[in-house]
Formats: structure tokens, sequence, C-alpha cells
């Protein structure tokens, strides 16, 4: 028998199967300017942020055989909030946390919608879980899992670019993996075990780095093309700094 253990549960699906679940096809499910327009000497510099939905996971936090003839009450403390790099940081996961705001995540047909405890820093929650007589209890928590990706985007010598970083033919990018241990809790007989493959519903009109070239290096100032550029720019309010 499969129990849910979250009052506002409504979902239809058949409950999970699987101790994990990855995102098949693109995972960009949200993209933010970060930073307002920036100015080098020789390009209009925009930053923008692309969050990853990875999948999530069943972790399992409990469990218990009873043989007895009576029912045993467990008390376990869960935690609740945003982690990064597997460690719980609360200045980090506040910030990484703003990444969810507003977000209606698609998942398998589904959407869920973070509560403010969920995206904030990591807190630990008393939780009561009953093993019925002659019963197997795995109690799981849900854990999604993301991937915030910063890149910058460029616009010089009247086209866009991609940034690269300096040497190489990669681009320029700042990557932060985290994870949000949700307020759901999932009760079965039997422990959830391999791999399957869930949906998600993606961004619309996403800037895409792999539409556009790289952008080796910022170019010669001594370039009248640039320095055109740079001159129209001023004009038109912008503060491009001369050196």
């Amino acid at each position: 028998m499969f129990q849910w253990l979250t009052d506002w549960y409504t979902g239809t699906t058949t409950p999970p199967s699987r101790a994990n679940y990855k995102v098949k096809g693109d995972t960009i499910v949200k993209q933010t300017l970060t930073r307002p327009r920036s100015m080098s000497p020789w390009a209009i510099i925009e930053v923008y942020c692309d969050l990853h939905f990875l999948g999530y996971d069943w972790i399992l936090m409990w469990s218990q055989q009873n043989q007895t003839d009576d029912d045993i009450i467990k008390e376990i403390n869960v935690p609740i909030g945003v982690k990064t790099e597997n460690r719980i940081e609360d200045k980090n996961a506040l910030l990484a946390g703003l990444d969810l705001k507003d977000l209606k995540l698609g998942v398998g047909g589904e959407h869920k919608h973070f509560s403010e405890k969920e995206t904030g820093a990591i807190t630990s929650e008393r939780r009561s879980v009953t093993v019925k007589a002659h019963s197997n209890t795995f109690y799981y928590q849900k854990r999604y899992n993301f991937l915030s990706r910063l890149w910058h985007f460029i616009y010089a010598e009247g086209r866009l670019w991609v940034a690269s970083l300096p040497g190489t033919t990669k681009p320029s990018t700042a990557d932060t993996a985290f994870s949000v241990m949700a307020d759901e809790f999932l009760v079965v007989p039997d422990k959830l075990v391999g791999e399957g493959k869930v949906a998600t519903v993606e961004a619309t009109k996403v800037w895409r780095m792999g539409d556009y070239p790289l952008r080796p290096g910022p170019p010669s100032l001594e370039d009248e093309r640039i320095m055109s550029e740079v001159k129209l720019l001023r004009a038109t309010g912008y503060s491009v700094s001369p050196s």
C-alpha cells in the first residue's frame, strides 16, 4: 500500500516505483537576466541565468521492519529547504532559491509550486511515522535537483555573441548545482530501486548559447570599427570606459 504523507498532495499519477527520475530532453525551465546591461570598452554585456531541472530522487530517510503484534510509532527529523553542492549553506542556499520564485515546474504531467519554506535555507522538522504490526515501512523524502548556469551574452561589432573562456572554444559559464529537500514524503512497504525518466515543461523564448557564435576575447580598441561603435554608445547615453 502506498501512502502520501502530505495534506496538500492532489496528484493523480501512479505512485513512484523508482528511486531516481532523470529529465529527458531539454532541461531549461526558467531563464532570467540576472544583471542590468553593463559595459566594457568593447561591448554591451548581459548576464543570463539558465535554470536547469535535472530530475528528482526519493531519498530514504528511515525504514523499519515490525515483526511484533503492536504498531510502532517513530519520530524522525527531516530537512526542508535548499542545499548546494551536498553541503548546507544558508547564504548560498537562499541565493540559489531565488531562481525558484514564481516557478511553475512541470513534472511528468503535473505542476509543482515551491513554498517559501522549501526555497529557503535548510530547516529541520519533526515527523511521526507509524509502522503497522507485522509490516515493513520505508519512509522517503522527495529531492528536486537543479543546475543554475550563468553565462555572458554580448553585443559587439553589430552582432550577438556568447563569451568564451580565454584561450578556449568553451563558453564562459558559472555553474551551481543545488537541490530542494521538498515537503513531500512517501511511505511504501518495499524499497524503491532503479532509475526512471520524467518529462518537464521547458521555458519558452529562451536565448540559447548554442545558437550564437563564441567570442574569443575583446577586440583591440585600435580597431576603427570598434571605436566607432564605442563613440555611438557614448552618444546614446551608455557609460563606456576609455581604458
